[in-house]
């Protein structure tokens, strides 16, 4: 079962990859990520991640957050722009 923070961060995580679509990236760095979205310790924000990755919503390489094809369903991101 999801917390409240997992899905309040899973929405954020959303807006950041839309936000970073439209800037003409394919991926949200997660120190950015980080600051401009979570309002949660570093760690706590990793760790949801992390859960997000064995999910297989997103994957996470070097720091940068991308959003797997469940991801971008979920997101509901086009999905034209990722193939």
């Amino acid at each position: 079962m999801e917390s409240q923070n997992d899905e309040q961060l899973m929405q954020k995580l959303c807006e950041a990859f839309k936000e970073a679509r439209n800037n003409g990236k394919m991926h949200v760095d997660f120190d950015e990520f980080h600051k401009q979205y979570s309002e949660l310790e570093p760690n706590i924000t990793l760790e949801i991640l992390k859960k997000e990755v064995q999910k297989g919503i997103i994957e996470i390489d070097n720091k940068l957050i991308r959003p797997t094809p469940l991801g971008i369903e979920r997101c509901k991101l086009d999905k034209s722009l990722y193939s």
